[in-house]
């Protein structure tokens, strides 16, 4: 009995289990943190081993390819780790290198993972994903028993998933909602079509409770674009459509909560207050010149903000990274934006290309106002898609000189035939 099972689980491990993780793995990103590891780190390790023994059982050729986003993306965790000689708390230190790995992983795995799973897969699974943070959003925003003006006043207890909440949440959703846009205008079935915009709706739901303003902001903008890149033929119509939808919310039940936000003298301090933290950031980085306090150790050093998050990364990066950080991360996005505006002129990846585009612009605008990749999740679903439309940009324009090796006859012919 044990021999079955070990040989039915090793079976699975190496012919169904990469399919089923790039839809599944997405789906664990609202679990809260259990016995000290999220349930999506846990999953991105498991996926790990199912590639490394998927590609060298296969003798992938991928397996030791490196990419150039992944071989930045090394350069710069590697001086990440290196501050660890001078980190004056090291717990924290491994909590950043941790944060920081998750990313790593995430574009290592996917990247490979997309030579075998079709993109269908891949794009349902961020759908699926989306659609759980949404719905477990909302789930907690209902079980608070808070009225609209106390979940707006209390907005962090009202969106609290353990790991993070409201504008955290939005930032989230920001990155995956250009994807499930797709699905639902393009997708092959009316059942997946119908998910997705069951899915949107209930992103567009939380963004609503959630009223971040910078994160709505990007969102609204994001969709009108979205819908006219998509088509240029119908750029006019989609800009109609969009902007009919903007101004039916702001005019819905959701509008008075959400012009508050934006006309509200107590609403709007919370700007100014940003303008101290960067101040304030801006002068650590100038203090510990060259080298920077070392990874995550902005929780413990002893200025005015004590312990709170400039809402910049970039400032984080300078002040913890030194001289260094902002360069090599600069290097990182310089190379995975020089593969975003491939896949947007790939016409193999259609309308995809148009959605990873405003997601990484829209990540990257954010960020500049809010902790974003300051968070595993973040950092997980970023990578998890950069490395996934990386690898099928690679097939798509030169399948003669690909990765992808020759179809066999094996539980993968399935999904490789239907790419």
């Amino acid at each position: 009995i044990a021999a079955t099972l070990g040989l039915s689980a090793t079976i699975t491990l190496l012919a169904w289990a990469p399919a089923t993780l790039a839809a599944a793995v997405p789906l664990l990103i609202p679990i809260p943190l259990t016995f000290h590891v999220f349930a999506i780190e846990v999953m991105l390790g498991y996926a790990l081993i199912v590639v490394l023994i998927h590609g060298y059982v296969h003798r992938r050729p991928w397996l030791t390819h490196l990419t150039r986003i992944e071989a930045w993306a090394l350069l710069f965790f590697g001086w990440a780790l290196f501050t660890g000689f001078w980190v004056s708390d090291g717990l924290r230190y491994l909590m950043g290198v941790r944060r920081l790995g998750t990313g790593l992983v995430a574009l290592w795995v996917a990247y490979r993972l997309s030579h075998v799973v079709p993109r269908r897969t891949f794009l349902l699974g961020i759908v699926a994903g989306a659609g759980t943070i949404a719905f477990a959003t909302l789930a907690k925003r209902i079980s608070t028993g808070f009225s609209a003006e106390q979940a707006l006043i209390s907005r962090g207890t009202a969106t609290d998933l353990g790991w993070g909440w409201a504008n955290y949440i939005a930032a989230i959703l920001i990155v995956m909602t250009p994807f499930v846009l797709v699905v639902a205008m393009r997708a092959r079935t009316w059942v997946e079509r119908a998910f997705a915009v069951a899915v949107f709706a209930l992103i567009v739901s939380v963004q609503l409770i959630i009223v971040a303003r910078g994160a709505l902001l990007l969102f609204a903008t994001g969709i009108l674009y979205q819908l006219s890149a998509s088509n240029p033929r119908r750029r006019l119509v989609g800009l109609l459509l969009g902007a009919a939808v903007v101004g039916g919310l702001l005019l819905g039940p959701w509008g008075a909560a959400i012009l508050l936000r934006f006309t509200s003298l107590r609403e709007l301090s919370s700007g100014t207050i940003r303008m101290w933290y960067w101040r304030e950031a801006w002068i650590r980085t100038m203090d510990n010149l060259p080298w920077g306090i070392g990874l995550e150790q902005r929780w413990i050093y002893p200025d005015k903000l004590q312990g709170l998050d400039p809402h910049d990364y970039w400032l984080d990066l300078s002040s913890e990274l030194g001289f260094l950080g902002p360069p090599l991360w600069l290097a990182v996005l310089f190379v995975i934006g020089r593969m975003v505006r491939k896949v947007v002129r790939t016409p193999a990846l259609g309308a995809e290309g148009v959605a990873l585009e405003t997601s990484f612009y829209a990540s990257q605008i954010h960020t500049l106002v809010e902790p974003t990749f300051q968070g595993s999740q973040y950092q997980f679903i970023f990578f998890w898609i950069i490395g996934a439309y990386a690898g099928y940009l690679d097939q798509a324009t030169a399948p003669a000189l690909s990765l992808v090796p020759a179809p066999v006859a094996t539980a993968f012919q399935p999904a490789i035939a239907a790419k």
